[in-house]
């Protein structure tokens, strides 16, 4: 004996949302989910779809940074990595440190600083 499991339709998944008073939703659209979940979920009046973006190279993400710190959000941004070819040898304890966050942190608050006042 087979059980058989059917897929949710779009339709579906929509009202889900709904009745869960989920207001925004993040997807990045694929062959099997664009024209029967995303597209009309993007019509959807009740559920908001942010920017999402994908990015494969460094340069167009660190480009595009500034504008994304402009649009109204929720923004999400997705860079894609790839493994190395050697292997590293990576100190996570100071990666993850407090001074690395620290300075990060300092490092995005430099750049916000910078951005033009919209």
């Amino acid at each position: 004996m087979t059980d058989t499991v059917s897929a949710p339709t779009g339709a579906a998944l929509i009202a889900a949302l709904l009745e869960a008073k989920v207001e925004f939703v993040t997807a990045v659209p694929d062959i099997w989910t664009s024209a029967g979940f995303l597209w009309p979920l993007s019509k959807e009046p009740a559920l908001r779809y942010p920017h999402a973006y994908t990015y494969s190279e460094l340069a167009a993400f660190t480009d595009d940074l500034p504008r994304l710190m402009q649009l109204d959000g929720p923004v999400c941004a997705t860079l894609k990595l790839v493994p190395g070819q050697t292997p590293l040898n990576i100190d996570y304890r100071w990666m993850h440190g407090p001074q690395t966050r620290a300075g990060l942190k300092r490092a995005i608050q430099s750049l916000i600083l910078q951005m033009p006042n919209p």
